[in-house]
């Protein structure tokens, strides 16, 4: 059981990720600018992993046994990009290209994350992948993008969206660099250091472009829904969904962290089923098999013939 937990985890963060579309909605941006919503997120992510960073030292956990705290000099410019690519990039890119996109456009082109964590991955860590590999990148792809397409339509490419298509591929990119940054530091740090610190170089990169959202902000008009939104957002969406994702980093390659992406659109089918909004057909029902044939592919060994034949 205890070589599976990486992938219940990761499952987990997926689940949250699609649920946190609907939320989302419901607080920004009548309530909370995206940027605004983001600067919420890090602030409080980064006191959160300080926090549980400090309890866990006073209370002499083994979890943090022989593992150093402050990041070495050598090691601050990694740090610093993990901050600016995972943190900064990867949630002001989004969040603000949704402004100039569709959220149709946006999901279909997040799917490229794994395929471009693949990629990455074989320029900045050496590693290669056999032919079950990219197979399973690929099924799953198909799978994620025939949902996509089924329950939201074949999405608007027009030059209206161009700008923010680019930015939500820069921010399928900019993740995919900074899981193949972080890999390293996994081997020499511990994952709670690793993130906490993420956040607070972040916070650097993300504060001079939040920073006047935030000051508009009307606390006192917050309706209680909005409140638990805010509290979902923070805890699932944000605490534990990058400390879950850096904790299964240490146990997996980076592009089978990423490739659990693939789920987000099958859980807002799911939604969509549960809410009344789809009902269930043969092909929605194929692209839910097609993304769980892709990820299995993806996290399986291989072994003889698949292990010898890389790209």
């Amino acid at each position: 059981m205890f070589r599976f937990w990486p992938h219940i985890l990761l499952i987990l963060v997926n689940v949250f990720y699609g649920v946190n579309f609907l939320v989302a909605k419901e607080i920004m941006p009548l309530y909370v600018g995206p940027s605004a919503l983001i600067l919420i997120r890090v602030l409080a992510a980064a006191l959160l992993f300080g926090i549980t960073l400090v309890l866990l030292r006073i209370c002499k956990s083994r979890f943090l046994e022989n593992t150093a705290l402050w990041p070495e000099r050598s090691d601050l410019p990694r740090f610093i990009l993990c901050g600016l690519t995972g943190v900064a990039m990867n949630q002001l890119l989004f969040y603000e290209g949704l402004n100039y996109t569709t959220p149709i456009n946006a999901a279909l082109i997040f799917t490229s994350n794994p395929l471009l964590t693949l990629l990455v991955s074989l320029v900045l860590l050496k590693q290669r992948a056999g032919v079950l590999k990219w197979a399973g990148m690929i099924t799953g792809g198909i799978g994620a993008v025939g949902l996509i397409v089924l329950s939201r339509g074949a999405g608007d490419f027009s030059g209206d969206t161009h700008l923010g298509n680019l930015m939500v591929f820069l921010n399928a990119l900019s993740y995919a660099i900074y899981l193949a940054l972080a890999k390293p530091l996994m081997q020499k740090y511990n994952p709670l250091v690793v993130i906490f610190w993420n956040f607070v170089f972040g916070i650097c990169f993300v504060l001079p472009f939040s920073y006047g959202q935030f000051r508009q902000i009307e606390w006192s008009g917050f309706p209680e829904h909005v409140w638990w939104g805010l509290l979902f957002t923070v805890l699932a969406v944000t605490y534990f969904a990058y400390l879950a994702s850096i904790l299964a980093l240490k146990r997996l390659q980076p592009f089978q962290v990423s490739v659990y992406v693939y789920l987000q659109p099958m859980v807002a089918a799911l939604l969509a089923l549960y809410l009344g909004k789809d009902r269930l057909s043969l092909p929605l029902v194929a692209g839910g098999l097609l993304i769980f044939a892709g990820v299995y592919f993806v996290i399986r060994p291989e072994n003889g013939f698949l292990k010898k034949r890389y790209f």
